[in-house]
């Protein structure tokens, strides 16, 4: 048996779900997710690794999502995952998946990585804070979540390169705020 390479596309026997209607939905769900953002576009391509020119054209509404990306983007938009559970009429579960995030104080995943999330135990002396720039801070913040973070999803989020993300952990190791625990190819920073 091949494998067939091209996706399959959510489609309905139903008249009332044609492909040019789904692919507007769709992406009226990703300017609702993405639309204050800056470059939109690119940001989609990236976390789905589709072409630039395949999510302007789901971004416009020309063009559905297939199968494969389409799961990507339920991933990172809360909308477009809302939107799915809608046309598969299982509504009652994102209701229930909102009251897990209320419940637990969690954040979807594209939240855990944003600023606006992060709250940070300021045990620290006032002297050391102020040493700290917005990047280290956020860092540190994630870390004692214990959530396990690395120099590409500073340079990612912040939008700065891999060697000033790298260079925003050397402080923090330099002033001893966290440490290198483990071996070098799985370990991860840990607070100390």
């Amino acid at each position: 048996m091949s494998f067939i390479k091209t996706t399959p596309k959510l489609t309905s026997k139903k008249g009332d779900n044609s492909d040019k209607k789904l692919a507007l939905i769709f992406a009226e769900a990703l300017k609702q997710d993405y639309g204050e953002k800056p470059s939109p576009v690119k940001m989609i391509a990236k976390q789905t690794d589709a072409s630039i020119n395949t999510v302007r054209k789901w971004y416009s509404g020309e063009k559905q999502p297939g199968f494969r990306h389409l799961v990507m983007l339920a991933k990172h938009s809360p909308n477009v995952l809302r939107v799915l559970l809608e046309l598969i009429g299982k509504d009652d579960l994102y209701e229930l998946y909102q009251e897990h995030l209320l419940i637990t104080g969690a954040t979807n995943s594209q939240q855990i990585y944003s600023a606006k999330f992060c709250t940070i135990n300021l045990t620290l002396p006032y002297k050391i804070i102020m040493q700290l720039n917005q990047r280290q801070l956020w860092y540190l913040g994630l870390l004692q979540h214990g959530h396990k973070c690395k120099a590409g999803d500073i340079a990612q989020l912040w939008q700065v390169s891999i060697r000033t993300a790298k260079a925003d952990i050397g402080g923090l190791v330099q002033l001893k705020l966290i440490c290198f625990t483990g071996s070098k190819k799985t370990g991860s920073y840990e607070v100390r």
